[in-house]
């Protein structure tokens, strides 16, 4: 079965999870548009997971990086507002703080992984919304999704360990934003 599922008409994509956690850890790259361009040509899923780790992940000083290690799955939940335990994430086309983790496109998804893809125009975007989020409100706005929704795996350890990484998210998108650069979320499974 594919890590990503079509829903509905509101173009929004699922993710699966494995209970609200996911055990695979998650790394953002900013990359130039000539870096982009071998990536997008690269035909097969395969070559497009070994561009991302034999040369992205290899230049990382070049290509500016930023892990989200395990948290990336509740830091997208607590930017959306949406459950962080009914076992997918679902994706917006249409909303910036949805595409901080899961990019606004796909390059890639499969068993083996995903690329999810914010070209540098839309990294903007993201960058002026995350900028504005206050890391105490996010953490309440957490909690009370944990709450509210029963997540019985989850809790205010998980809170603390997914807030952690999000002002490197925030200095992240800054950056990439100021270089104009593409950003592209990485996972493997």
């Amino acid at each position: 079965m594919p890590v990503w599922q079509s829903s509905s008409a509101q173009a929004s994509r699922r993710a699966r999870t494995n209970g609200g956690k996911v055990a695979a850890r998650g790394v953002h790259f900013a990359i130039d548009e000539s870096t982009l361009a071998t990536l997008v040509a690269c035909k097969a899923d395969g070559d497009k997971l070994e561009y991302v780790s034999e040369v992205i992940e290899q230049a990382w000083h070049e290509n500016m990086a930023c892990e989200t290690d395990k948290a990336w799955p509740l830091i997208h939940s607590g930017l959306q507002g949406t459950s962080p335990c009914e076992g997918e994430l679902v994706r917006s086309k249409d909303d910036p703080t949805s595409w901080a983790i899961l990019g606004r496109t796909d390059l890639l998804v499969n068993k083996n992984g995903m690329i999810g893809l914010v070209k540098s125009d839309d990294v903007k975007e993201v960058s002026r919304i995350l900028k504005s989020v206050d890391v105490e409100k996010f953490a309440a706005r957490l909690s009370w999704l944990i709450d509210r929704c029963d997540c019985d795996n989850l809790n205010a350890d998980d809170v603390a360990y997914a807030t952690g990484w999000l002002p490197g998210l925030v200095d992240f998108y800054g950056l990439a934003a100021a270089s104009n650069r593409n950003v592209i979320f990485t996972v493997d499974f």
